[in-house]
């Protein structure tokens, strides 16, 4: 896979995602629900952009193929 940087770094964002779910299963996650809610919005959010960049490259692959 080719790799893209700045906000297009998938692979950074992936373990940004892989950072966060650790931090979720944590036993005190939810003793400051602000934060616990900042974490679980900032992951909701990695995931739709890692799932929308991945659907664009696959797009584009697809349509290099064509």
């Amino acid at each position: 896979m080719k790799h893209y940087g700045g906000h297009f770094d998938i692979s950074k964002k992936e373990q940004q995602i892989k950072d966060l779910e650790s931090k979720t299963n944590l036993p005190d996650f939810w003793n400051d629900r602000k934060k616990a809610e900042e974490i679980l919005n900032s992951l909701n959010n990695l995931k739709e952009i890692v799932n929308s960049l991945n659907s664009i490259i696959k797009k584009n692959n697809n349509n290099l193929e064509l």
